[in-house]
């Protein structure tokens, strides 16, 4: 027998058949009931492929090429077929009886099945001669004597078993016998579309039975096709091929999230946790989640689906099960609070099963799961400090006489005295306190993470102690850092700005004459840096609104207005794409401008403007990346403006993509 390309190609694609998940809509069109099983084939293989239906297309008993074999022969003397020479005994010749191939295509929820047969022979022709309706003819054994009664009759049937309840037995199906197709079991009454005969314009050749079976209710959601008998009669030709198991696959999927994304400590926001079914069985699901210790259950339970409220075990919740029908979701919330440790992006894990039991499962049991995290942002909120950073102090050691100098040198020498009273760390000579601050305050180049780590956390202590000694900038504007205020640092133990300067002030001793070379060093004064910057920016600890609002415009040493840069509202704000803002630049010259987006540790991300700037209004433009290109996480970032060397505003600004 010459090989068959389409089945080789039909062999490839099913070894077996395939079984297929109802999720998205077929892009196939639905096949014309013609004969021809191209577009039967073409619509099962859409179905797998993306996932619509059940689909199934496969070759009975394939060789190793993936044609099929082979496997009818008579075996009775008394029947003699049409070809010539006449076959011998057990052997084979074709007919219409020999199975080749098998599609079958299901929609579940529907009430359409397709059905598709392939024979070696024409459908219905017995004796071989390629006729249905006809016995023997030209061409044909003088002595064929077996009797071709028209169509599909007589003795010759072909029949399709189902066992809808998976207990075994066939219960339904259908018979094609005396050129009608009818159905039995569950199939009864059913309204058969059916095509066999040869069409040219169709290009069907007579070896394909095409059906639309149109049912009067859905079949169940798992089933077994038993597989197709074909029969003549008994000694002269049969052939049978296997079915296969139908169940439906599963699927799970989950989104979370918090609104408002951000917020204080102690402040309140609701976690919603939508769990959708996106499979075609009907599910029973538990769902759960763990909150983290900063992140306090503050109830309010609400579902959409009738879940009742969950269990809450030291922040491990459990809800109880509740059903999901495919295709709809349900949405479990209920409200948390920010404990005292709450700062910076924190994660609450949701997790979720989903189960299915039929007995026409491997196991009796589907179980598919999901998992999402919703993120909640910690963010900093309005507070009573009010820092300044080391430009603002250089500014101060520099006494220009303009309008950068908000204290007179007694008193930066009394801030100075108290740095010294208050740490350990600095231990300067009585009368030299001025001096010894602003030599560290502005260190000697070259700069290295030893000058750094002392420049930054002589002005945070700095900005104690004007608060401490009750003294307030000359010509507007504010200085506040109470030793109480709310902290948290990355590599610090620390809880207040008190416990901090503590923690640095012995950890600065420890590190003094210690080798910069050493990469624990390092470590351990960039988190030095990194704690006493983002104090003294602002950036970590809750400010009070408009810190550096007011006060007179700083005037240069000719008595000109300095320049100066307001930073206008990011909009939008929150964003989750990109988010624009202006800002206006005053001034009689072009002055170096530079505006920076930082995270809530302090650590730059993004600069977006450097350089020289001329007056008037500017606009800048962040989408969401950091300096190497790179998407950021979600959460709260800050955009600074920084004018010929000082601090001017800052804005915060709330980043709703995740990234990475």
């Amino acid at each position: 027998m010459k090989s068959d390309p389409m089945f080789a190609a039909a062999s490839a694609l099913f070894t077996g058949v395939m079984l297929l998940l109802v999720t998205p809509a077929a892009s196939a069109p639905l096949p014309v009931i013609d004969g021809n099983l191209a577009d039967l084939r073409s619509y099962a293989l859409d179905l797998k492929t993306t996932g619509a239906g059940y689909g199934g297309a496969f070759v009975d008993a394939p060789d190793g090429n993936g044609n099929p074999l082979e496997e009818t022969v008579y075996s009775d003397a008394k029947f003699i077929p049409c070809p010539s020479p006449q076959p011998p005994l057990d052997s084979h010749w074709t007919n219409g009886f020999e199975i080749f191939e098998q599609v079958i295509a299901y929609v579940p929820g529907t009430t359409t099945l397709y059905l598709g047969l392939r024979t070696e022979g024409a459908i219905g022709d017995t004796d071989g001669n390629d006729d249905p309706d006809l016995s023997g003819g030209q061409g044909c054994n003088p002595e064929d004597n077996i009797d071709e009664s028209p169509g599909v009759s007589g003795t010759e049937l072909y029949v399709w078993r189902f066992d809808l309840n998976c207990d075994g037995t066939s219960d339904s199906g259908f018979r094609f016998e005396n050129n009608a197709l009818t159905g039995y079991g569950q199939f009864a009454g059913a309204i058969v579309e059916y095509a066999y005969r040869k069409n040219a314009a169709a290009g069907a050749d007579g070896h394909g039975l095409e059906m639309a079976i149109h049912l009067s209710a859905p079949l169940p959601l798992g089933f077994r096709f038993n597989g197709v008998q074909a029969n003549a009669f008994d000694g002269l030709t049969e052939d049978s091929a296997q079915g296969i198991n139908f169940s439906p696959n599963g699927g799970i999927e989950a989104q979370a999230h918090a609104v408002p994304a951000a917020i204080c400590p102690g402040g309140v926001t609701r976690l919603s946790f939508a769990i959708s079914n996106t499979g075609q069985a009907p599910l029973t699901v538990l769902a759960s989640g763990t909150l983290p210790a900063s992140l306090v259950y503050a109830g309010n339970p609400a579902s959409e689906c009738g879940a009742g409220p969950p269990t809450n075990d030291a922040g491990a919740l459990a809800w109880p099960p509740f059903d999901l029908a495919p295709g709809t979701v349900c949405a479990l919330s209920f409200d948390v609070t920010g404990g005292p440790g709450c700062a910076g992006d924190v994660l609450v894990p949701f997790f979720a099963e989903g189960d299915f039991s039929s007995i026409c499962l491997d196991g009796g049991l589907l179980a598919v799961t999901t998992e999402a995290s919703a993120s909640v942002t910690c963010g900093l909120c309005p507070g009573e400090a009010c820092p300044r950073t080391p430009g603002f102090w250089n500014a101060q050691c520099a006494q220009m006489g303009n309008g950068s100098t908000k204290f007179t040198r007694a008193q930066v020498t009394s801030i100075a005295e108290c740095i010294d009273d208050r740490s350990a760390f600095f231990n300067w000579t009585s009368g030299t306190d001025f001096d010894q601050f602003c030599r560290t305050i502005t260190p000697p180049k070259p700069m290295d993470q030893r000058k750094q780590a002392k420049r930054q956390f002589a002005c945070l202590l700095a900005n104690v102690c004007t608060d401490q000694l009750n003294l307030q900038p000359s010509r507007g504007g504010e200085i506040y850092l109470d030793p109480s205020t709310a902290v948290h640092c990355d590599g610090f133990e620390a809880g207040t700005i008190g416990e901090l300067i503590d923690e640095v002030d012995a950890l600065l001793v420890g590190l003094e004459g210690e080798s910069l070379n050493d990469a624990d060093v390092k470590a351990k004064y960039a988190a030095i840096i990194g704690c006493c910057d983002g104090i003294n920016n602002g950036l970590t600890i809750a400010v009070a609104p408009g810190c550096e609002d007011g006060g007179a415009v700083p005037t240069g040493a000719d008595g000109e207005a300095a320049p100066s840069v307001e930073l206008y509202r990011p909009m939008p704000n929150p964003f989750s794409g990109t988010t624009s803002f202006s800002y206006m630049v005053s001034g009689p010259d072009a002055a170096g401008v530079e505006i920076t987006v930082y995270d809530v540790a302090g650590r730059q991300i993004r600069k977006l403007v450097g350089g020289e700037q001329t007056a008037g209004i500017h606009t800048a433009t962040w989408d969401g990346k950091n300096d190497q290109g790179a998407q950021v996480q979600r959460g709260v970032y800050f955009v600074r403006t920084v004018i010929a060397g000082h601090k001017e505003s800052t804005n915060r600004i709330l980043y709703l993509t995740n990234g990475r």
